[in-house]
């Protein structure tokens, strides 16, 4: 629990980070989409899956490189 705490949040271990959590959400999502796509299809396609979850962390991480550096003293 404390791992996903430290993931989920700020620097000062109290306050969400918005990136982090709707990243989170993101996967979560896609991964219950490709579950249910799976389940009542019977195919699952690796090539397209792994580009999309790739984008998406991707996108994750570009987001939380562009976020503004807090100033530590």
């Amino acid at each position: 629990m404390k791992l996903l705490k430290d993931i989920f949040t700020e620097q000062d271990g109290t306050s969400f980070e918005l990136l982090a959590v709707l990243g989170g959400a993101a996967v979560v999502v896609a991964l219950g989409l490709q579950i249910y796509v799976t389940v009542h299809t019977g195919q699952f396609d690796l090539m397209n899956f792994g580009t999309g979850i790739g984008v998406l962390f991707v996108a994750v991480g570009g987001g939380q490189k562009l976020k503004p550096q807090a100033n530590s003293q």
